[in-house]
C-alpha cells in the first residue's frame, strides 16, 4: 500500500513538473492540486504545489503555509527548508528564514552550487534582523564557494557587496567589487557599485565612465538604471559638462520612479 501511495504521488509530482517545463503554470498547478485533494497528507506535493505557488506569486499566502508545512514534514530535506527560508526572506520574516536556511546547510548531499545559494540567502536573512557577524559568515562562506566555481555567480556576490556598503565598509566591498568585474566584465551592478565608490572619493570623470560601462552592461534593472542616471547628472554636473548633465535630467524626468509617492 505503501509502495502504491508513492508511486501515485509521483505520478502528480511528474505531471507537474512535466507542464511546468512546458511553459503550462495554470495546468502543473491544477495536476498538484488535484493530487493533494487525493493524497492530502503528502509533504512532496505540498512542497511542489508552494513552489509552483511561490514562483508565480512571491507574497502567496497559500504558498507559505504550504511550505512551512512541506518544511516541518520534511526536516531532513534541504529543499523544502530553503523553499521556505526563501518565501520568508521576501515577506519580511526575517528570523524565520535565518532559523530554517541555517538547518538547510547543515544537512547532507547539498552541491557547491546549492551551498552558495544557501549561504548567499542566509547572509541576507542575518543581515535583515541585525545580525551582523553572522551574515558577514554567512557571505563568507558563500564568497569562498563563488571564487571555486568556474562561472562566477556576480548577484550572489553583489549581495555581500550590499551587506559590506550597508556597513561601512567600502575597502571590502569595493575590493569584490573588482573581483566580479575581472571574471564577469559586463555585470552592470558591479560597474554601477564601482561608480559610487569614485564618486564617493571625489573622482567625478572616473565615475561617469564607470556607469556609463553599468548602462552597456547586462543584469540592470529600472531602479539601477535609473541610479545610473542620477549620478551621470551628478558628476557631469560636477566636472563642468552641463549638457550632458541636463541630458541625464531630462532621462530621469521622461522615466519616473513608478515607486515614488505622487
Amino acid at each position: 500500500m505503501a509502495t502504491w501511495t508513492t508511486s501515485v504521488t509521483d505520478a502528480y509530482l511528474m505531471l507537474g513538473q512535466c507542464n511546468r517545463e512546458m511553459g503550462r503554470g495554470d495546468a502543473a498547478v491544477e495536476a498538484l492540486r488535484k493530487g493533494l485533494k487525493a493524497w492530502p497528507a503528502s509533504p512532496l506535493l505540498e512542497r511542489a504545489l508552494g513552489e509552483m505557488l511561490f514562483r508565480t506569486q512571491y507574497d502567496s499566502t497559500e504558498a507559505g503555509k504550504l511550505l512551512e508545512h512541506a518544511a516541518r514534514l520534511l526536516p531532513r530535506d534541504p529543499e523544502a527548508r530553503h523553499y521556505y527560508a526563501r518565501w520568508a526572506y521576501l515577506n519580511a520574516r526575517h528570523r524565520i528564514c535565518a532559523t530554517q536556511e541555517k538547518e538547510a546547510v547543515g544537512l547532507p548531499g547539498l552541491s557547491d552550487l546549492a551551498f552558495l545559494q544557501m549561504y548567499t540567502l542566509l547572509g541576507m536573512c542575518e543581515g535583515g534582523i541585525e545580525n551582523a557577524e553572522a551574515a558577514r559568515a554567512a557571505f563568507k562562506r558563500a564568497g569562498a564557494v563563488n571564487s571555486k566555481q568556474s562561472s562566477c555567480d556576480p548577484i550572489a556576490a553583489t549581495q555581500y557587496v550590499q551587506f559590506l556598503t550597508r556597513y561601512n565598509d567600502d575597502t571590502r566591498a569595493a575590493k569584490i567589487v573588482d573581483e566580479v568585474l575581472e571574471r564577469v566584465s559586463g555585470f552592470g551592478p558591479a560597474h554601477l557599485q564601482k561608480a559610487k565608490y569614485l564618486d564617493r572619493a571625489g573622482q567625478s570623470a572616473a565615475a561617469t565612465t564607470e556607469a556609463r560601462l553599468a548602462l552597456a552592461s547586462a543584469g540592470n534593472d529600472l531602479n539601477s538604471e535609473r541610479a545610473c542616471h542620477t549620478l551621470l547628472a551628478r558628476c557631469f554636473a560636477a566636472i563642468g559638462r552641463s549638457v550632458e548633465a541636463a541630458r541625464e535630467q531630462q532621462w530621469i524626468a521622461d522615466h519616473p520612479n513608478p515607486e515614488a509617492p505622487r
